[in-house]
């Protein structure tokens, strides 16, 4: 016979149930915090081009310092800067959402933030800081910086013609929540279609594969890890049915045929350390009324296109 329990006994089972109980909240809630979704629902996205960097992964995979190299190599200008904030991208950063909507800047970032001294920063920069609340002239006219803490890790960050811009951002303040940032994505952009009517700002030999994605309502592209150890680019671009997908593969698939005869009329070999290289190696389907692509790419394109020096 089971014996009965005691009025303690049954107020400790009570107890270690409550436990559990607050730890698994405690648990999902961390989960989420750190998830790109959150970070990104945070900000005004509608019509906007937004973005996701996994800083965190760049760094344990030793990615990080090949991009952006040595740490003594870094602007002494920069350095004195990070050293009065008492912060250091390179160690105290994880994860940075970003979006670019009507001449503002806004971003929410992940890491360990020294507040009073991001607070006597701004105040040293003739700024001013209430309520948790900091703003300060920006270097460009009309413009100013704000920011604040949404939490003990996040920090919120904006540069707009208000001086409190950074009031735009924060959990139930954004326009939207993007769950389409993948678990193994290091980098993700997304953008509307009518962004790439004119891609005058990017490398001309990406501009022909650009300017036909105006066609889609938008356009994501994703950095992540290949099995070969390299890297892969993927694109989904959504489009508003099923034929103007089918279209808009077919000239993607042109465009890559075309710079690939080019390629080989020239009797040049693909470079797969080239943009070029990367371009012609897209490939293009559809699904519903989406495009999907996939674009095998060298950590040494990655680093061009930081460096600004693409071949």
């Amino acid at each position: 016979m089971i014996s009965r329990l005691k009025p303690w006994q049954l107020g400790a089972v009570l107890a270690a149930i409550c436990g559990i109980v607050i730890g698994i909240l405690e648990w999902r809630s961390t989960a989420v915090t750190r998830s790109p979704s959150y970070l990104l629902g945070t900000l005004p996205l509608n019509g906007a081009v937004s973005g996701y960097l996994d800083v965190a992964k760049l760094r344990s995979s030793g990615v990080l310092e090949e991009l952006v190299g040595k740490e003594a190599n870094e602007d002494a200008d920069y350095r004195a800067f990070a050293e009065q904030i008492g912060f250091n991208y390179r160690t105290d950063l994880n994860g940075i959402a970003a979006s670019y909507s009507n001449g503002g800047l806004y971003a929410t970032m992940r890491g360990r933030f020294n507040w009073p001294k991001l607070n006597a920063y701004a105040v040293a920069q003739k700024g001013e800081c209430t309520n948790g609340l900091c703003s300060m002239p920006a270097s460009r006219p009309h413009q100013s910086i704000s920011f604040t803490m949404l939490s003990a890790d996040i920090l919120a960050w904006a540069v707009t013609d208000q001086p409190l811009g950074v009031e735009r951002i924060g959990f139930g303040k954004g326009t939207g929540q993007s769950d389409a940032v993948g678990p193994s994505a290091v980098l993700w952009i997304s953008a509307p279609g009518s962004s790439f009517r004119d891609p005058s700002s990017v490398p001309t030999g990406t501009r022909a594969f650009l300017e036909p994605l105006s066609a889609a309502q938008s356009a994501s592209f994703s950095l992540e890890p290949a099995k070969s150890g390299k890297f892969e680019v993927h694109m989904q671009a959504p489009c508003a049915s099923a034929d103007v997908a089918a279209q808009l593969a077919k000239v993607l698939n042109q465009t890559t045929d075309v710079l690939r005869s080019v390629i080989v009329h020239e009797k040049l070999a693909p470079d797969k350390g080239s943009l070029s290289g990367v371009l012609v190696s897209g490939r293009f389907e559809t699904r519903a009324a989406s495009v999907d692509g996939l674009w095998p790419i060298d950590s040494a394109v990655i680093q061009s296109l930081i460096s600004g020096d693409v071949r």
